[in-house]
């Protein structure tokens, strides 16, 4: 996992876009799978993830991660997903549009796992 971080921060310059992308699905897919009971451990590491990207301005990295780890995970996202959903709003009017797009998946991927209660409130 060291070895994916480093390579998605201690580049300056992304090199190849399609490699980074391959790195980043690998590190989201050991972020999904890491065990239920490990679950605090694991928005500790999303939270760290989202802040190294916001100083690297690197966002992008942060709503592929969340949106392929709430599609993907077992666990139960209930209690961080206010916080995933902030995270990933602050750049609803980017004026990137693929990263509006990359905003809105995160969003379906997110509230695709809420309980419909959860939605109502």
């Amino acid at each position: 996992m060291a070895n994916l971080e480093e390579e998605l921060f201690t580049l300056d310059e992304i090199d190849d876009m399609n490699r980074i992308q391959h790195v980043l699905m690998a590190y989201a897919e050991i972020i999904a799978n890491i065990p239920v009971r490990d679950y605090v451990q694991t928005n500790d590491q999303i939270t760290l993830f989202f802040e190294t990207t916001e100083k690297l301005n690197r966002p992008a990295f942060y709503l592929d991660l969340i949106a392929h780890f709430c599609k993907h995970t077992p666990q139960d996202i209930e209690k961080f997903a206010p916080i995933y959903l902030d995270n990933a709003f602050k750049y609803m009017n980017h004026p990137d549009q693929s990263l509006v797009a990359k905003v809105i998946a995160a969003f379906d991927s997110i509230m695709g796992r809420l309980s419909k209660e959860t939605q109502m409130l």
